[in-house]
């Protein structure tokens, strides 16, 4: 048997180190190298003793133009020999891998496979819920494991739910794999990832590559396709910046958050940048000193001060702005909202969602790209959205940068009747 490379993140799964677990989820992008690792792990496993291992896709049909032939390569590499693979790939030592479709209509095809010790579902956000729901109890070998391999397509798919977002430690464990954990990510990959980095919408580069969800909103308002980019590497030139801020004072897991973005109007009044955005969920103290923090970054970023914070002065808005006015030279403005949120994202964001641009560049400031497209693309007509934080941020700023600044005259009309303690 020649010696098998094996990718760091992949190892505990080779050493036998997850073998107590019932279901080991693989999630995460492409080029991961989760087909080949998982593929490896098998053959070999089928080498050591006779067992019996299922590889499911949807259909089966797939598994004759893609896994039996890696299956073959595998088998090839690491023992010099060929074994064919029909519909079951036999080895000399009486093991055995079948290859199974995962639809409604042959999950009796799984369940009649006797003493299943490998359940290998591989692409399985295409597996419909309630087949996942049968299909997994059907799988009931001595010591038995439940391998699932996928990039999630949704918040709400079954997997996502049950074996990453609410995974049970002691029943199974859900490991990311992306890319960047792939040692032998090849070139031409590299090449068109980078490629979609720079020409396709971030959330959906997200979802191919770092395998993040890509949740299809049917009462979507926001078409986060209409939100621009700029170059952040280069120097960039505001005639106004202004902090927006959303608050909240809960740190209580799901309270509303706190939004702080910094948002520049560019000179020539055509583009606002979504500088840099804040989001957590802080005690009044501590959201204080992210407000600080936040007006100390948008200076490093932008090469300027911030002209402006402007707050919603409601609720605990109202001791924000109170307090920061009492202990910094800031200027700070309290915003009165005039209607519900959903009014004013197609009042004050959808007229001006042209204008906005995002940071089109990674780097250690815009972390929050990811979370501020899928919060967008998440919005809802209904307002069961989970948290719009960073939008009412947004709109904020957008009504107050693109209704007040269509002139500089309008611009030191808003500063009239700012308080700016000296």
């Amino acid at each position: 048997m020649s010696a098998i490379q094996v990718a760091e993140i992949f190892k505990p799964l080779f050493l036998g180190e997850l073998s107590k677990y019932r279901v080991l989820c693989y999630y995460g992008g492409r080029g991961g190298g989760k087909t080949e690792a998982i593929t490896r792990f098998l053959v070999i496993e089928a080498l050591k003793a006779p067992i019996n291992i299922a590889v499911a896709r949807e259909f089966k049909g797939y598994n004759d133009i893609s896994l039996k032939q890696t299956f073959k390569r595998v088998a090839r590499d690491i023992i010099g020999a060929n074994i064919s693979a029909s519909d079951v790939m036999r080895f000399s030592n009486g093991s055995q891998i079948f290859f199974v479709g995962a639809s409604i209509n042959t999950i009796d095809n799984i369940r009649s496979i006797d003493n299943i010790k490998y359940f290998w579902l591989e692409e399985a956000h295409n597996i419909k819920d309630e087949v996942l729901q049968v299909l997994i109890p059907s799988v009931r070998g001595a010591d038995s494991q439940v391998i699932i391999s996928l990039n999630p397509r949704s918040k709400d798919d079954y997997i996502y739910k049950t074996y990453i977002l609410n995974n049970d430690p002691s029943y199974s464990s859900a490991i990311r794999v992306n890319y960047s954990d792939n040692p032998m990510f090849p070139e031409v990959l590299n090449r068109d990832r980078l490629r979609d980095y720079e020409t396709i919408p971030r959330d959906i580069y997200n979802h191919i590559w770092e395998g993040y969800t890509n949740d299809y909103n049917d009462l979507a308002v926001i078409n986060t396709d209409l939100i621009g980019y700029y170059d952040n590497n280069s120097k960039q030139d505001y005639r106004f910046i202004v902090i927006s801020i959303d608050t909240a004072t809960s740190t209580k897991n799901g309270a509303d958050y706190s939004a702080i973005g910094v948002f520049g109007l560019t000179t020539d009044y055509s583009e606002v940048h979504l500088i840099h955005m804040n989001r957590g969920r802080y005690d009044f103290h501590t959201l204080n000193n992210e407000i600080l923090k936040t007006y100390d970054i948008a200076k490093q970023l932008s090469g300027a001060s911030a002209n402006l914070i402007l707050i919603e002065a409601k609720a605990n808005g109202i001791s924000v702005i109170q307090e920061l006015q009492r202990t910094t030279h800031l200027r700070v403005k309290g915003v009165t909202p005039m209607s519900d949120k959903v009014s004013r994202v197609v009042n004050d964001f959808l007229p001006f969602i042209s204008k906005l641009k995002i940071p089109m560049h990674a780097n250690i400031y815009n972390y929050w790209l990811e979370d501020y497209i899928r919060e967008c693309k998440l919005f809802r007509a209904d307002n069961t959205h989970a948290h719009d934080d960073m939008i009412d941020s947004t709109s904020q700023a957008l009504a107050f940068l693109c209704r007040k600044t269509f002139n500089f005259d309008s611009i030191k009309e808003a500063f009239q009747n700012v308080k700016r303690v000296l």
